[in-house]
Formats: structure tokens, sequence, C-alpha cells
């Protein structure tokens, strides 16, 4: 993917004024069967997101969820997995939609000497998944394990803290 540093589109905007009126799921899937009706094939759509990541303009996932007092039980991890789905669902192939969600927001913010990446002196919190969301963006929800500030738990574990 070429870069073009000074774009950024973050796909959840888009959403916002249909996602006030339908709920963020209710937008979504809205976009996606207008796509579909406009391309007529029934096919995946090329939406506007896959366009603009075809020519280089990079995509960064983020969750308009949680703005309260207008959209108070939308919470960012669930939606942030609903969105990457989405950005795949858009065209994205499945390792760019999880960059969306990573790499690129931290090159973004200059912090790519970091965070964003999984290497060696990199601050870094981590899912271990049960299935490979590289085959399926939706294996993104098996979370076996969280590795938070070096502690290690499972999704119940976290929660009962």
């Amino acid at each position: 993917m070429a870069a073009n540093p000074g774009v950024v589109i973050g796909a959840g905007i888009a959403l916002v004024i249909l996602a006030l009126s339908l709920g963020q799921a209710g937008a979504a899937d809205l976009l996606i069967r207008n796509a579909r009706l406009i391309d007529g094939t029934g096919a995946p759509p090329r939406t506007g997101v896959a366009i603009l990541w075809e020519a280089g303009v990079p995509i960064v996932a983020g969750s308009d969820s949680g703005n309260w007092p207008i959209d108070p039980y939308h919470f960012h991890g669930p939606t942030m997995l609903r969105e990457i789905e989405l950005l795949g669902h858009a065209g994205l192939p499945a390792g760019d939609a999880l960059a969306a969600a990573t790499r690129i927001p931290a090159r973004m913010l200059a912090l790519e000497n970091e965070i964003g990446t999984v290497e060696v002196g990199k601050r870094a919190d981590l899912v271990v998944l049960r299935k490979d969301p590289l085959r399926d963006l939706r294996n993104l929800r098996t979370i076996r394990w969280t590795i938070k500030d070096g502690v290690a738990k499972t999704p119940a574990e976290w929660l009962a803290d």
C-alpha cells in the first residue's frame, strides 16, 4: 500500500449520523445493502473505504462508541471488533483491516517506534486468539487470553477483577 501520511480516513466517522438514528450495526448494514443495490451484482460491496484504500490512503479504525450521553451503551471493545470486521467486509484484506487498528494509527500518531507492532523494545498489550483472524476477522472474538502490562488473564478473570 502506498502511504499518503497527510491523509487519514476514519471509517467509523462516515457512520456517525446514521449511527445516531439507526444504531451502529443498523447504519453499517444499511450502507452495505445500499452498496450491493448500487453495484447490482450482489457481490461484496466496493465501498468508498475500499476505493480510498486501493488508492493508497491510510485507513484508521476508530470506534465512535461510548459518547455519553448520546450513545452510552456501545462500548469500545465490541464496537472496535465490529468496525474491523466491517473494514474487511468493505473490501480490505484481513491483514490491512487489522493494521487499520494497530500499525497505521501508531504511525499517524508518530508512535510507531513505541507501539503498533509486536517487536522487541516496543510496548504491547496482546490478545491470544483461539482462531486465526487472517482467515476470518470474526475470529477476533475468540479471545483466549489478554495480556496487559505483562499480566495474562482470560476474559472471565479480567471481568472478575
